[in-house]
């Protein structure tokens, strides 16, 4: 048989805690790494048919995005892009824009648009000023908000008499406004539900928007995708079967609807279709979004007697866990405030979860001291965003006060309490950008990125090691792969990233801000190479 064996060499290839190697090689066959060192590379090997000079680059192992919504991410690629518009005005022109741009789409959907930046909620009044005759919905940045026009209404079947939903909110105007009582057009949680049946594309657009976005997470150094899906197991295993998937993808299908859908094509528990497929979990949700107000807290938000709300009652997701469990599933919960922690919590411990099944805990903004021996007893995994620390403290202090202050954003005492600990960007809230993420886990700057911007909580701020862990290690290890994934050592996968400037990151992580990747591999095979094209 043929040589085939690679050697990458001149290189400083990270390796957690402890000195750099400087050469490593592994087989294409296999994909695994055979041996790695520091003193003088095995140039001359006779099982080695490539050799590469990374003339003193740094290599680090394959980056995880621990928590994503790759369809939806797609999705928003193609759609109305709100991110940082700064006003009403900015937020209607660029729905008229791009209305405009695109005369054959019926629906027109979009998202990313803050109340906080743009100065007020907007209106399904402000949406009519620019687009009046075609249905529009466009959520607000955490996804669990949306203004909705009134064509979109009327389409959907719903009007000034509708009413709200257990878990869901069709919000209208306070007493006296001179609209008192209409609808505004925000709608949150799961009311938002209700227009699934014109949200949802179809499977052809959901696998050119799962492989647009795949390929947006390749060039950004992404190696495996720890993804929440809607009923997209079908089309993920069909573009497998094509050779169309670049990275690993570890998917999370929605229990409720897998439920929902029980004929539909629905993952297995522990389910692999290839090398690079695999359903990992179930994701059920417990609470909303902290920039909402909707995330259930044990005391109200600032300056009034509001706590959020549980998105389903103590006893219902005390079933869907348990459920869940029993059918073989792995957990992962969407939480947000602390009350939600508990609720998702109390439910684990009821359904009889232990600490080898590795739970997941998604987002924990907001935590209590009670809650941490609990996490720690029951081998959570905490999966957090560092990114909301730099968009959310620009408000963070105009919503929580006192102990839920406290412990918001608490990433290092996490660790304090032996509490593993994994990182996302939950795009598309945030980008998928694991660089950003590493030098937010840091420098946890708040608003804008730099010197002397402020910082949330510096106590909380991670080491350099720390944060790299938290997509690397940390990723592997909340999806049961430590043992082949998350870090570049003989027996491991060669998943790995090399960086795209000889001016290391490690002896200055602010330059993380800017750093980019110019080659990506997945299993010995390049996927990525800026200097060429995605292979």
């Amino acid at each position: 048989m043929a040589a085939a064996d690679t050697l990458v060499y001149n290189a400083r290839i990270w390796q957690s805690g402890g000195e750099d190697a400087s050469w490593m090689v592994f087989s294409t066959t296999t994909g695994l790494i055979k041996t790695l060192g520091r003193a003088d590379p095995p140039l001359k090997a006779p099982d080695v048919s490539c050799s590469i000079d990374y003339k003193g680059k740094r290599i680090f192992p394959g980056f995880h995005d621990s928590h994503i919504h790759v369809s939806l991410l797609g999705q928003a690629m193609r759609n109305i892009e709100l991110n940082g518009a700064g006003s009403i005005d900015e937020f209607k022109e660029r729905i008229r824009s791009f209305a405009a741009a695109h005369p054959e789409r019926e629906w027109l959907f979009g998202r990313h648009w803050e109340e906080d930046v743009m100065g007020r909620y907007p209106t399904k009044d402000d949406i009519e000023d620019v687009c009046p005759n075609r249905p529009v919905i466009v959520s607000r940045a955490c996804g669990h908000i949306a203004v909705v026009n009134s064509k979109a209404f009327e389409i959907a079947g719903f009007d000034e008499t509708t009413k709200d939903i257990v878990g869901g909110k069709f919000e209208r105007y306070p007493p006296g406004h001179i609209h008192e009582g209409k609808l505004t057009g925000i709608v949150k949680e799961k009311a938002l539900d209700l227009f699934d049946l014109f949200i949802t594309p179809d499977s052809t657009e959901w696998k050119e928007s799962i492989e647009l976005a795949l390929k947006h997470c390749l060039e950004k150094g992404i190696t495996a995708v720890h993804s929440n899906e809607p009923c997209t197991w079908g089309e993920y295993c069909e573009l497998a079967d094509e050779n169309r998937l670049p990275i690993r993808v570890f998917f999370a299908e929605y229990f409720e609807s897998l439920k929902a859908n029980p004929e539909a094509s629905n993952p297995k528990p522990k389910e692999a279709h290839g090398e690079l497929l695999s359903c990992d979990r179930v994701k059920v949700f417990a609470d909303g979004a902290l920039g909402a107000s909707t995330a259930a807290l044990s005391e109200p938000y600032k300056g009034c007697q509001h706590k959020g709300l549980l998105l389903q009652p103590q006893e219902v997701i005390n079933d869907l866990v348990a459920e869940a469990h029993t059918t073989g599933y792995r957990l992962e919960i969407h939480v947000i405030g602390d009350e939600a922690a508990n609720a998702a919590i109390e439910a684990l411990e009821k359904a009889g979860v232990l600490a080898k099944d590795r739970p997941i805990l998604t987002h924990c903004q907001i935590l209590r001291e009670d809650l941490l021996a609990r996490m720690k007893r029951l081998g959570v995994v905490a999966n957090i965003q560092p990114q909301f620390v730099n968009t959310d403290g620009a408000w963070l202090n105009d919503r929580l006060a006192g102990s839920l202050l406290e412990y918001s954003y608490v990433w290092k005492t996490l660790l304090e309490n032996g509490i593993h600990v994994a990182g996302g960007s939950d795009a598309p809230v945030e980008s998928p950008e694991p660089f950003l993420g590493i030098y937010d886990a840091i420098f946890r700057h708040v608003g804008t990125r730099g010197a002397n911007s402020p910082v949330h909580r510096p106590d909380q701020c991670y080491s350099l090691k720390e944060a790299v862990d938290l997509y690397t290690k940390g990723g592997a290890y909340a999806t049961h792969r430590e043992g082949n994934l998350g870090q570049l050592s003989q027996g491991y996968f060669a998943d790995f990233v090399v960086m795209d400037d000889n001016e290391d990151v490690c002896e200055d992580p602010r330059r993380f801000l800017t750093a980019k990747a110019a080659e990506v591999w997945v299993a010995g095979k390049r996927k990525l190479n800026i200097y060429d094209s995605v292979k």
